[in-house]
C-alpha cells in the first residue's frame, strides 16, 4: 500500500499554531504570577515583634522623665525574597498609656528567614503616666508599626502590632 501524502488542511495549521500560541502564553505568565504571588505573601506576612522593654525613671528637681527601651524584630512569615520596609514608625503603648512620642526606624531590608531589628527609645515627661507607670512590677506593653512595605512587584501600606505583660 502506498501512502498518499497530503499537505494540512487550513484547520489543522489554525490548531497547531493555537496550541503553541497558549504554549507560549503559559510559559510566559506563570513565572510572572508566580512571583507576584510569592511578592504577595511577603509582604502581607510582615509583622513587629516584641522582643524586649526596659524601663527607666529619671527624677530631676524640676521634671522627671520615664523613658522605655524597646528592642522589636520585624520579619515575615511568608518572605520568600527580600522585603523592605520604608520609613517604619513605632507606637508604644503601656498599660493603656499612649507614650506621645513616636519613634521613626530607619528603611531596610531583611532577607527570607531574617529580621530587621530596632532598637527604639520611647519618653515621657506626663506627670500623670509617671505616677501610675513608675511604681508597677509588671506592665502590659505593646508595640505598632505603620510602614510602606514592598517586596518584588508587590507593595502596601502594612501596620502591625505584638503585645506582652512583662516584669520590670
Amino acid at each position: 500500500m502506498e501512502q498518499i501524502l497530503t499537505r494540512p488542511t487550513l484547520k489543522h495549521r489554525f490548531d497547531r499554531r493555537y496550541y503553541i500560541a497558549i504554549g507560549l502564553a503559559v510559559l510566559v505568565v506563570t513565572p510572572f504570577a508566580l512571583y507576584y504571588s510569592v511578592s504577595y505573601n511577603s509582604v502581607h506576612g510582615t509583622i513587629v515583634q516584641l522582643i524586649s522593654a526596659t524601663r527607666t525613671l529619671d527624677q530631676g528637681p524640676l521634671v522627671s522623665t520615664l523613658t522605655f527601651r524597646v528592642e522589636a524584630h520585624v520579619w515575615s512569615w511568608g518572605a520568600s525574597i527580600d522585603t523592605r520596609v520604608n520609613n517604619p514608625i513605632f507606637n508604644l503603648l503601656v498599660d493603656d498609656f499612649s507614650l506621645p512620642i513616636q519613634a521613626y526606624g530607619p528603611s531596610a531590608t531583611f532577607q527570607a528567614g531574617s529580621f530587621v531589628p530596632y532598637h527604639l527609645t520611647f519618653k515621657t515627661a506626663d506627670n500623670d503616666a509617671i505616677q501610675a507607670l513608675a511604681k508597677r512590677a509588671s506592665g502590659t506593653v505593646r508595640i505598632s508599626m505603620d510602614g510602606l512595605v514592598n517586596a518584588g512587584f508587590y507593595s502596601e501600606q502594612r501596620t502591625s502590632t505584638d503585645s506582652s505583660t512583662l516584669t520590670w
